[in-house]
């Protein structure tokens, strides 16, 4: 799994989390929000939000 972070004003994150999950070129893009400060690998990644 390849997990990539970013850091993005509050508002466009809220817009884009509500607007998940995206399909880009074939392939399905989901976003989550987790704690600032928590690792990628203490994340539980196994449930998305539709």
């Amino acid at each position: 799994m390849e997990v990539e972070s970013m850091t993005v004003a509050v508002e466009i994150m809220n817009k884009a989390l509500e607007d998940n999950p995206w399909s880009i070129m074939g392939h399905c893009f989901n976003m989550k929000k987790w704690p600032a400060n928590t690792p990628a690998k203490e994340v539980d990644f196994r449930y998305i939000q539709f």
